[in-house]
């Protein structure tokens, strides 16, 4: 007597039961990895919400305090400019204008050079100073769509509107030993 050689019914199932299931994490694994690529793709395309969050952030880590323009801490956000003084004297001064961030320098004896735009297309900012040392920061800003962000003209029919929210903290406060 001669055995069969071959799969019974109920393996065959389980193994077709199991290849389906590999087959659906891989394409579920496909398309995050597609998702990933495309918003990377797009951050690539418009660089520049980074550039003006990572130059922010140093600038906000380098400063030792806040100019208050009343003398105290206010509790409400403000929509003006900011102005953040650096321990060796001096500082920068960011503010909204005419739907940009510009970025002024400010030299120790008070004077204004190098101001340029950092992002355009801004549609609100605003900013908190949550204590001496700590900032909140929000900007929110019409994203170019995909293939448009390297053009100079674009019209705003495909552009997302985004909210960029931070809080940063100020390194050089005195008397502050650590991060």
């Amino acid at each position: 007597m001669t055995r069969g050689r071959g799969f019974t019914l109920v393996e065959a199932v389980v193994s077709l039961a199991l290849t389906a299931l590999f087959l659906l994490l891989a394409a579920q694994l496909v398309r995050d990895t597609q998702l990933a690529s495309l918003a990377t793709r797009r951050q690539a395309l418009d660089p520049t919400p980074q550039h003006l969050t990572q130059t922010l952030r140093n600038d906000v880590h380098r400063a030792r305090r806040v100019e208050l323009t009343n003398g105290f801490i206010s509790t409400l956000w403000s929509s003006g400019a900011l102005s953040l003084i650096f321990p060796e004297g001096g500082g920068v001064r960011y503010e909204r204008a005419a739907g940009e961030i510009r970025r002024t320098l400010v030299a120790p004896d008070g004077t204004s050079s190098g101001r340029r735009p950092l992002m355009r297309d801004v549609l609100s900012w605003r900013w908190l100073q949550l204590t001496p040392d700590l900032l909140e920061l929000e900007i929110v800003f019409r994203r170019r769509p995909a293939g448009e962000a390297a053009r100079a003209t674009w019209h705003d029919a495909g552009a997302a509107t985004e909210t960029t929210r931070m809080r940063l903290a100020m390194r050089a406060v005195p008397g502050k030993q650590t991060w």
